[in-house]
């Protein structure tokens, strides 16, 4: 098994309510084949005390006559460590960075699964349409792509080959870019004093990282929403921003919010080098324009792409302002 099919499981795990203690259990042993490790544990908390209940145990091989080290992973939620898995590592074994990247994602992941959510239902079910919108269909690519290199491996065609890898590398490379913003958005919920707040400090991040010249026009003073949809407009413009700077190559940008009667209207434009082409968009670097959608589409409204006059991409976002208001009743 590899990580992408563990990330893959754990997605899966997610949108049901199956045995978590069997799935941790289940997971133990690619994990320690994953981690080059000879052996490995896993525990839980127990509520009551705060005591850890070793649930699972499993050896790959016997103790060898060389001094060992054990690895420990947190299973974590909102800092709150709520289990871990130890392994039995050579003590001269180096960890990478690629392995540790692993580690804290999965303690991050289990660490959600095993966190009791009722408490947070709503927040639960958008962490799932994440995962399910944008890691598993970046998972379901990736995963198309592998028989196709196979085969121009046997058939030895170079040119072939080097594309489907490359495919495969760049969807591996967003699975982990989704999991470090699914994560994120675990561990830093929506910005508590509201969607224009949290619009705000993006812009002023953005300024800074880009050195794209980014103006934010509040044209609503009194648009008011529940906190889940609040998160799904700030997501969208987040994407937005990302795609400028990592394709538009733009000096300029804005960043508007309006209101029109009953419709919610934001608005995205750079100076940049314009929409992608319709190709470029069936890659998998372009997979957030349609996890863009899915999200407007929850907000019973529609999401437009097209080119900015004189130069660049403009993005607008409509919903209905009356769903808005009903959500907030």
């Amino acid at each position: 098994m590899q990580a992408t099919d563990i990330y893959a499981r754990l997605a899966a795990a997610l949108h049901g309510n199956g045995d978590r203690h069997a799935l941790l259990t289940q997971m133990l042993e690619p994990i320690v084949q994953l981690s080059l490790a000879r052996a490995g544990s896993v525990s839980v908390g127990v509520p009551a005390d705060g005591r850890l209940l070793q649930i699972g145990a499993m050896e790959l091989s016997s103790p060898g006559s060389g001094d060992e080290r054990t690895v420990v992973v947190p299973l974590t939620y909102r800092g709150i460590t709520l289990g871990e898995y130890r392994l039995a590592m050579p003590a001269s074994s180096e960890i990478g960075e690629q392995t540790a990247s692993f580690h804290r994602t999965i303690g991050a992941l289990l660490g959600l699964v095993l966190h009791d959510a009722s408490a947070e239902q709503d927040s639960r079910q958008a962490i799932v349409a994440e995962v399910h919108d944008g890691l598993a269909q970046t998972l379901v690519f990736a995963r198309m792509r592998v028989p196709l290199l196979e085969e121009a491996i046997v058939r030895r065609n170079e040119a072939a080959a080097l594309q489907y890898s490359a495919d495969v590398r760049e969807a591996v490379g967003l699975a982990q870019t989704n999991l470090r913003a699914i994560l994120s958005q675990c561990r830093e919920p929506m910005d508590p004093q509201g969607l224009k707040h949290a619009l705000g400090s993006s812009v002023q991040s953005f300024r800074e990282l880009t050195q794209v010249n980014l103006v934010f026009e509040d044209r609503a003073p009194n648009l008011h929403m529940s906190g889940s949809r609040e998160s799904q407009v700030f997501l969208i413009v987040q994407e937005a921003l990302s795609n400028i700077a990592k394709h538009a190559r733009a000096r300029h940008a804005w960043l508007r919010l309006d209101q029109c009667g009953d419709q919610v209207e934001v608005i995205v434009e750079d100076d940049g080098a314009g929409p992608p082409a319709a190709k470029a968009l069936a890659s998998p670097s372009h997979f957030g324009m349609e996890i863009m959608r899915q999200r407007a589409a929850r907000l019973g409204g529609k999401l437009e792409v097209v080119a900015r006059d004189g130069c660049g991409t403009r993005m607008r976002l409509t919903f209905p302002a009356d769903l808005a208001k009903a959500a907030e009743a």
